[in-house]
């Protein structure tokens, strides 16, 4: 939100994007942060996932975003 403050997941999903990492330990990590304790991951979790991912864009200034 605009309030100074940010989500955790948020925050997670955007330091393992762009951190310099193998790009199989970047998906591990986002998927075991979306998934279940069996390992489980909904389409709605998924959802949540890609929409923070199209944020990183947004909030950088990229992708072509209309206000």
């Amino acid at each position: 939100t605009r309030q100074g403050r940010i989500r955790v997941l948020s925050f997670k999903i955007t330091l393992t994007i762009l951190v310099v990492a193998n790009q199989d330990e970047k998906f591990r990590y986002l998927f075991s942060l979306i998934g279940d304790s069996d390992g489980c991951v909904t389409e709605q979790r998924v959802s949540v996932l890609l929409y923070e991912c199209t944020l990183i864009a947004r909030n950088l200034g990229e992708g072509g975003w209309i206000e």
